[in-house]
């Protein structure tokens, strides 16, 4: 059985990796912005999302989950994937902070800008 850190790591290493049914699945998804060089999404968002794809997600809380994402090694992981998880916008509380995970520029001319990292 697969623990919540890497149910974590799946997920972001599949999003780092721009893989074609998961991208589907962000840009249907209301709550969450997709452009071509970044994901845009709040952490209470993204747990529900998550919760019904992952047992071990679904079988945490919200706090759980979310000191999961600050202690699994994702900036890690998806960096080696050309992308990395940043503070998008900071509304000082974390809750209420929009992250983004964002692709490297590429060589067909999708590019990023700066922002603060997390972990």
């Amino acid at each position: 059985m697969q623990t919540l850190d890497q149910a974590l790591i799946c997920f972001f290493e599949k999003a780092a990796e721009r893989d074609e049914i998961l991208m589907h699945e962000l840009e249907r998804e209301p709550r969450f912005a997709l452009s071509p060089d970044r994901w845009c999404f709040t952490l209470p968002d993204l747990f529900s999302f998550l919760r019904p794809r992952f047992k071990a997600i679904g079988k945490t809380s919200y706090n759980e989950f979310r000191r999961a994402v600050y202690s699994a090694p994702i900036n890690t992981t998806t960096k080696r994937h050309g992308a990395e998880i940043v503070i998008d916008q900071n509304h000082g509380h974390v809750d209420k902070s929009v992250y983004a995970m964002k692709w490297r520029q590429r060589k067909d001319g999708g590019g990023t800008s700066s922002s603060t990292r997390i972990n």
